[in-house]
């Protein structure tokens, strides 16, 4: 990570946290992407490798529309990284900048 760039931190790993995630690798900065939702180890993986492979699928579809270059492409996957809500704290403290994008429940939102 270059140290002049901020680092960005998204709380939501749904569909508008993945947009939110993409926004920002495709701008060049590292993003973690936090998923609050406790789950068993394997469905977190699987859950965490469709987030990848749907913001991958955006990031193709940039390409197919000539916005990107397939190797920028894999260079901006390269910024996102999956975390789990056990990591968060630590993710959190590290950041430079916040995007809350869980469902709009007043109850997960106090929660988160």
């Amino acid at each position: 990570m270059n140290a002049a760039l901020p680092h960005v931190s998204v709380v939501g790993a749904g569909r508008m946290g993945e947009g939110i995630a993409l926004a920002f690798i495709h701008a060049g900065l590292p993003v973690n992407l936090i998923d609050i939702k406790e789950r068993a180890e394997d469905e977190r993986r699987g859950y965490f490798e469709r987030v990848r492979n749907n913001v991958r699928s955006e990031l193709q579809m940039l390409v197919r529309l000539g916005v990107l270059e397939s190797d920028q492409a894999d260079v901006a996957l390269s910024r996102l990284t999956v975390q789990s809500k056990s990591q968060a704290a630590v993710t959190l403290s590290q950041c430079d900048l916040v995007f809350e994008a869980v469902p709009e429940v007043i109850a997960v939102k106090q929660e988160t």
